[in-house]
């Protein structure tokens, strides 16, 4: 009988124990993040080049978001117009979109500002195939080169064309979405792209590529960033910060696990390609890194370089007056060094 005396305190003993810890573990948040997760929409900036997006996919699969209270669900995969423009429209929480159209978002009076930038380099190029190669500006004359309509290849293409005072008309321009198709089929000399897709898809192809690269022509400046809409920085800067300081962590995650981050990025997009996932990120993680984020860390941003793409806008003939450049972006959200 005392045994079993003995037996039934030390029970009692354990559940007054398991039931205290409990109590502890809810009353310091560590249930919080079940209970509490609020639910924020990230627009993609394409379905069509996911590794743009690792980071995301990568704080999304590792838990990133969830440690700061975030439910995160993907959208967007669009162009970077649409989802600068629905963010605006407080039709979701943020988004990948590039500099010029932010910049060009801010003149019409759309309420968006750029939270950080991924990749710090434009890496705009145009694409040739050896055996008929583009390998310095005065090459393009007489070639035929594919152009996505409406896009920063457009944008950065006819600013190119500007500073480096090329005749376009010794051009012959065809305005499709179809470049890389195009250019692997021979149908084209030459495409202009992001160098880390149609260079890509070239090799991918079983093709060798000859890229000419516009950020060695005095075009080095930003490519894809975050945007968020004023409204959130103004009522929700908690949840900005909660959300920026997740997606650094998970480029960060990626540019130290590169292999992992290709596995979750067809976790999240299963239809892509393999090869091209591989190498494409093998391409983009060198671009989201240089000497101000060793400085500052990952996503930093300059008015100098700000300034530069606004003048490449101004190049371009896309727009035709001054902006401000302090009011497309801000640095206040983004983790410290």
């Amino acid at each position: 009988m005392g045994n079993l005396n003995r037996n039934t305190g030390k029970w009692l003993a354990m559940c007054g124990l398991s039931i205290f810890m409990l109590s502890v573990m809810h009353s310091s948040g560590a249930f919080a993040a079940q209970e509490k997760l609020t639910k924020v929409t990230f627009l993609c900036v394409t379905s069509r080049a996911p590794i743009l997006d690792a980071g995301a996919f990568v704080a999304q699969s590792k838990g990133f978001y969830k440690e700061e209270g975030l439910d995160v669900s993907f959208g967007g995969g669009m162009s970077a117009n649409d989802n600068v423009e629905m963010i605006g429209q407080n039709k979701g929480f943020a988004a990948s979109t590039g500099v010029f159209s932010t910049m060009q978002a801010r003149l019409k009076g759309v309420p968006v500002i750029s939270v950080g930038v991924v990749t710090q380099s434009l890496s705009s190029c145009i694409v040739s195939l050896e055996g008929n190669p583009v390998r310095k500006p005065a090459d393009l004359k007489g070639k035929t080169i594919a152009i996505p309509p409406a896009s920063v290849n457009e944008t950065t293409y006819k600013a190119f064309m500007k500073r480096q005072h090329l005749n376009r008309k010794e051009v012959v321009e065809l305005m499709t979405t179809a470049t890389a198709p195009l250019l692997i089929a021979k149908k084209v000399d030459c495409c202009t792209s992001a160098i880390y897709h149609t260079p890509v898809l070239v090799e991918v192809a079983g093709l060798t590529p000859v890229v000419l690269n516009f950020d060695d022509y005095g075009m080095d400046t930003y490519g894809v960033n975050i945007v968020v809409s004023d409204d959130s920085v103004k009522n929700n800067p908690e949840l900005v910060r909660a959300f920026m300081r997740a997606t650094v962590k998970g480029w960060e995650y990626a540019l130290k696990h590169p292999r992992e981050a290709e596995d979750i990025i067809l976790k999240y997009n299963p239809t892509a390609d393999p090869k091209y996932i591989s190498k494409g990120l093998a391409g983009i993680l060198p671009k989201i890194i240089n000497k101000d984020t060793e400085k500052f860390g990952l996503f930093h941003q300059t008015d100098e370089k700000w300034n530069l793409a606004l003048e490449i806008l101004l190049d371009s003939g896309e727009i035709d007056k001054e902006l401000d450049v302090k009011t497309c972006y801000t640095n206040d959200f983004l983790p410290k060094k």
